[in-house]
C-alpha cells in the first residue's frame, strides 16, 4: 500500500491523464510523452495488470485507459462514502459492500447501516461479522443482549364531546327486476 502522500499524487496524476483524454495520451506513446509514460506508470502500480498496449492494438490501448478511469471513479467514490460515515459508529461494511435483508427487504450499505440495524441483522445470522471491517471484538455479547421494550404511557382519557346527528330515513330499494309479470 502506498503511503498516503504519494497516494494522493497519483491521483492528481491520473485525474491529469484522464482530463487529457484517450486520444492526446496515445497520441504521446510513439514520442515517449510525459501524459504516456505517467499513464503507462500508474496503470501498472493500481490497477496491477499488464498494459495490454502493444502499439498495434488500438482496442488494447483504449480498454487500459477506462480500466484505469473506472478504478479511479471507484476510488473517488469510496473515498467520499467514507467521508459520510458517522465516525462513531461500530459496524462498518468493508468497502464496497452490501448486505441483502431478506426479512425486511432492505439492502444495507454504509449510506443506510446504523448500529442498530448491524446488531439486527448480526441476530438473525451471526455469519454476517465478515461483512464488516473491524468489528466490536465483543459483537457476540452485544447480539445477546435483550433489549427491554418500554409499555407505552396510559393516558387519561378525556371528556370529548361529540356531535350528535339526526338519524336519516332509510332509503327503498326499488328494483324492477324482481317484479314478476
Amino acid at each position: 500500500m502506498l503511503p498516503p502522500l504519494l497516494f494522493k499524487n497519483n491521483m492528481e496524476r491520473i485525474k491529469t491523464i484522464l482530463d487529457a483524454g484517450p486520444k492526446t495520451v496515445k497520441g504521446q506513446a510513439k514520442t515517449g510523452g510525459e501524459l504516456f509514460v505517467g499513464f503507462m506508470e500508474l496503470y501498472k502500480e493500481h490497477v496491477q495488470a499488464l498494459v495490454p498496449y502493444c502499439g498495434g492494438c488500438p482496442d488494447g490501448f483504449d480498454q487500459a485507459f477506462y480500466q484505469l478511469e473506472i478504478y479511479y471513479n471507484r476510488i473517488i467514490s469510496q473515498k467520499l462514502m467514507e467521508k459520510t460515515i458517522d465516525p462513531n459508529r461500530k459496524f462498518i461494511l468493508k468497502t464496497g459492500g452490501s448486505v441483502y435483508l431478506s426479512k425486511t427487504h432492505e439492502t444495507l450499505t454504509n449510506h443506510n447501516m446504523t448500529d442498530a440495524k448491524a446488531l439486527e441483522m448480526l441476530r438473525d445470522n451471526p455469519n454476517h461479522i465478515g461483512s464488516f471491517l473491524n468489528p466490536p471484538k465483543d459483537w457476540a455479547q452485544m447480539i445477546s443482549v435483550v433489549e427491554v421494550k418500554q409499555e407505552p404511557v396510559k393516558e387519561e382519557p378525556t371528556e370529548e364531546v361529540s356531535e350528535v346527528k339526526p338519524e336519516q330515513p332509510k332509503k327503498q330499494n326499488h328494483n324492477n327486476n324482481n317484479k314478476k309479470r
